[in-house]
């Protein structure tokens, strides 16, 4: 009985040590995975930021862009509003001319 009792905690103390053993692998092999995740997601955390960087500029440019038109298209409006109150003052001194050419 003393013989089977030692036995029997040999055998029990053995998987005790296979469990832990083949708990530390799995462990190992869990933290391996778990750091190739956290590579993963540090990479795809700093692609989006890049690309959130790209966009940001990318809007701001043709933001500057259409400001840069819009000041244009303002300025061109009042030199074209001048340059027809030029036209028609021409115009009408023009006729005048006429007018007294006439009257001659």
């Amino acid at each position: 009985p003393k013989s089977e009792k030692k036995k029997k905690k040999k055998k029990k103390k053995e998987e005790d040590e296979k469990t832990i053993a083949d708990k530390k692998v799995e462990v190992e092999s869990l933290e391996s995975r778990k750091n190739n995740l956290d590579e993963k997601i540090a990479e795809l955390n700093e692609d989006m930021r890049v690309s959130k960087e790209k966009h940001e500029k990318d809007t701001a440019e043709r933001q500057a862009i259409i400001d840069g038109l819009s000041g244009d298209i303002s300025s061109l409006k009042s030199a074209i509003k001048d340059l027809e109150a030029e036209l028609d003052r021409l115009q009408k001194e023009r006729e005048r001319e006429r007018e007294r050419e006439r009257e001659r």
